[in-house]
């Protein structure tokens, strides 16, 4: 599931990420674009200067001088009136295309006027000569264009909502060789700047349609304000000197059209502006660097991409509530991120791509999140209903599964259902612990006590009804150790998983014996649990093991040892030869049950968990050692023993009597299964980390019937004469006991071996 959920999230911001630029790439978005782009700029004025006036061609201009277009002799008047006004420029936003039919004298009294003055821009107009015919590009008459001191296209482009947003810097039938009014006028001021802003379109530029406008250098329009936002004068007053020079000296001043309902009027995001006062809104723009720079579409689309892809990966792991305020705070920030480049740094860079793009996300990681917790509920539902096929203690039946309805409805339904057979199952556990005769405390890892059955409670005489909470290493403290072990080191010492102890303690609550037995256990979270279990009955049973080897210890073998005597003394004291072998064969037997006697006392020590007694010893001394005790039993029958020593030398660390009395066992075992004048080898090899002791005889080999069971207690092969079966017994107890091996094999052609590996010491 986790692995599921993270393929899930990195798929959906993939497809997030593409989604977001396809968006922006193609422009689905414009619409809202157009919306929030108008917004921005309502919000955001450009700066109102003080040197911009407009010469409005306004309703009581009209008024005064009649209908529009006047007599080219007005123009002529005006420019007259500016000599002594001494404005800086003059934007002339009318057209002067055709020359003057009914007095073809005045373009040269206003040409004489315009190169008078020095500093007056005319406009140039691009068109058609009908519709659907061949573009012209139509400057002012011969005369007025050597006159101006610059002429620029007045074209404003309208977009497909019929609002005017943006505007080229160049612009020309075939090339972009036409600047634009405004930036004509600041190269008149010499104020136009050194890198002309704006986008253009290198594959038209690099291939341009000798037939069609050619534009480049586009921006975005900022504007001042609504329309009358431009300080204004009316033309009429101008020319007729009812305007004090000294309000236009130093001007800049644009002259046009601005009266209502005039053809001039152009639709922006803040309503209808005059075009004179429009080109004046672009010219503060130009001058002060304020124009809206579209931002280049790779380079959106690759931020939009990297954006909604690592906000989208690093999101969804959070939980439904607060993804929700992210992404809601995420739209707000890249509405906040696009105004601050709008304004700060003139870039414009539309928010809704990525606004659309995180708030669908949300319904879409929520519609497959809940698909995934379907899935993963359906396949976990399954498994435990596989599984709680055999663990499960509730009776089912067809009508507890949910069938039909809505899908999410049955998963939730089937989960009730589960949970309703948990509760049971879980109440059924507590209650067969609570009935369980050791007691159980578990705990969490700090300590702290979870779950105690009443025999815990009693044994460590607990005295509240609710366990939680309390500490368990002072309950357990209540714990006499009785072999001189520290129950709080061994609690601290439980670090892994395989970590244990088991301590012997003496209960003073109920003056019982216990052993207490700690361990962590859970695949996940790691908790403590520690096992009582009253031993008191088992304590008495064992002192009386005890007592038992002690009479064997003593009171058997005292009484035999001393009849070895009373033999030794009887043989010294005999010259009768017959006697002296019925006093040997009585010996023989004493012997032999001293030896059973001795493998059953250490047999018993070895299967209660005695310790041996370890020390470094030579593998060699071993071997003498053991061959020694059997030598003589050997000689009688005229078996001989073979050593083959090893040719380095083998130290392990052992109880020296343990294994030597194992080794013994084995060449006695070979002995009884030995034909007189036979032979008995014994060879020793040193291995990388072991030593090897193998003891082979000649004898009839191990019935394979045989072989599962001659390392068993008191039981023998179908061969076997004498013996009651635990010399081979305790030679197995023994290697295990030191970690080692015994293994039995017949050898090819006659015999058999007993191979007994024993670990070298690792320090030796």
């Amino acid at each position: 599931m986790p692995n599921k959920g993270l393929r899930g999230r990195l798929l959906l911001a993939l497809a997030a990420a593409l989604f977001c630029v396809l968006l922006s790439s193609y422009r689905l978005t414009l619409p809202l674009d157009r919306v929030v782009y108008d917004t921005f700029n309502e919000l955001l004025p450009l700066p109102l200067p003080d040197d911009i006036v407009i010469i409005a061609i306004d309703e009581s201009s009209l008024a005064q001088f009649g209908r529009w277009p006047w007599a080219r002799e007005r123009h002529v008047d005006l420019l007259r009136g500016l000599h002594d006004m001494q404005a800086r420029a003059i934007a002339i936003d009318i057209l002067f295309v055709e020359p003057y039919a009914n007095y073809p004298a005045v373009d040269e009294l206003l040409a004489r006027e315009i190169a008078s003055l020095g500093n007056v821009i005319l406009p140039v107009f691009i068109g058609q000569a009908s519709t659907g015919g061949e573009l012209w590009e139509i400057p002012p008459v011969d005369v007025l264009l050597t006159a101006a001191a610059g002429v620029g296209h007045v074209h404003i482009d309208v977009a497909s909502d019929g609002v005017a947003r943006e505007v080229f810097l160049y612009e020309g039938v075939g090339t972009p060789h036409w600047p634009h009014f405004t930036l004509a006028l600041a190269d008149q001021l010499d104020i136009a700047p050194g890198k002309i802003p704006g986008l253009s379109d290198p594959a038209v530029l690099a291939r341009p349609d000798p037939r069609a406008i050619i534009r480049s250098h586009a921006n975005f329009i900022r504007f001042m304000g609504p329309a009358g936002t431009v300080p204004r004068v009316s033309y009429a007053d101008v020319a007729s000197g009812r305007v004090s020079p000294g309000l236009l000296r130093d001007k800049i001043l644009f002259i046009g059209a601005t009266a209502a309902g005039h053809t001039d009027n152009i639709t922006t995001s803040l309503g209808q502006i005059p075009g004179v006062e429009v080109n004046a809104n672009i010219f503060q723009a130009l001058r002060s660097g304020k124009f809206i720079t579209p931002a280049a579409g790779k380079h959106v689309a690759l931020a939009s991409f990297l954006a909604v892809l690592l906000m989208i990966v690093f999101s969804l792991r959070l939980p439904p509530r607060v993804l929700l305020m992210v992404l809601a705070l995420s739209v707000l920030c890249v509405f906040i991120g696009s105004f601050a480049l709008f304004g700060m740094a003139g870039l414009w860079v539309t928010p809704v791509p990525l606004a659309i793009t995180f708030l669908l996300t949300y319904p879409l990681w929520s519609w497959l999140r809940l698909a995934m917790a379907v899935d993963f509920m359906r396949a976990q539902l399954k498994a435990l209903e596989s599984e709680s096929k055999s663990l499960s203690f509730v009776q089912r039946s067809d009508s507890d599964v949910a069938h039909g309805g809505d899908a999410v409805e049955v998963v939730l339904a089937q989960l009730d259902r589960a949970r309703q057979e948990a509760t049971y199952n879980h109440e059924l556990v507590r209650q067969t612990l609570e009935e369980m005769a050791s007691g159980v405390v578990l705990t969490d890892v700090a300590g702290s006590v979870l779950l105690a059955n009443q025999t815990a409670k009693g044994l460590l005489g607990m005295q509240v009804r609710d366990e939680r909470g309390i500490a368990v290493l002072g309950e357990l403290l209540r714990l006499e150790p009785q072999s001189g072990a520290d129950i709080r080191l061994s609690i601290e010492g439980l670090i892994g998983p395989d970590d244990s102890f088991s301590i012997e303690c003496r209960a003073p609550y109920r003056e019982r014996d216990v052993l207490l037995q700690g361990a962590l256990i859970g695949p996940d979270r790691l908790l403590m649990i520690f096992v009582i279990t009253d031993v008191t009955e088992l304590k008495r049973s064992e002192k009386k093991r005890v007592e038992a080897l002690n009479f064997l210890s003593h009171d058997l073998r005292a009484p035999l040892t001393s009849v070895l005597a009373l033999l030794e003394s009887a043989r010294d004291e005999s010259t009768d030869q017959r006697n002296d072998e019925v006093l040997s064969q009585v010996e023989s037997y004493i012997r032999t049950n001293l030896s059973y006697a001795e493998d059953f006392i250490h047999l018993s020590k070895l299967d209660h968990n005695a310790q041996p007694n370890k020390d470094l010893c030579d593998s060699t001394s071993l071997v003498d050692n053991a061959v020694a005790q059997i030598f003589h039993s050997a000689s009688r029958r005229a078996v001989e023993i073979r050593i083959a020593y090893a040719s380095t030398e083998g130290w392990l660390h052992c109880d020296r009597h343990l294994v030597e009395r194992a080794l013994t066992n084995l060449l006695d075992n070979a002995l009884k299964h030995s034909a007189d004048r036979s032979v008995i080898t014994v060879e020793t090899m040193v291995l990388a980390n072991a030593v090897e002791f193998v003891v082979s005889d000649e004898g009839p080999g191990i019935d394979p019937a045989d072989m599962g069971r001659i390392f068993e207690a008191f039981e023998q092969g179908r061969a076997a004469t004498e013996g009651v079966g635990l010399g081979l017994r305790f030679a197995l107890v023994v290697t295990e006991t030191h970690g080692g091996t015994l293994r039995a094999a017949n050898r090819q052609g006659q015999g058999a071996s007993f191979v007994l590996r024993l670990p070298l010491d690792p320090g030796a």
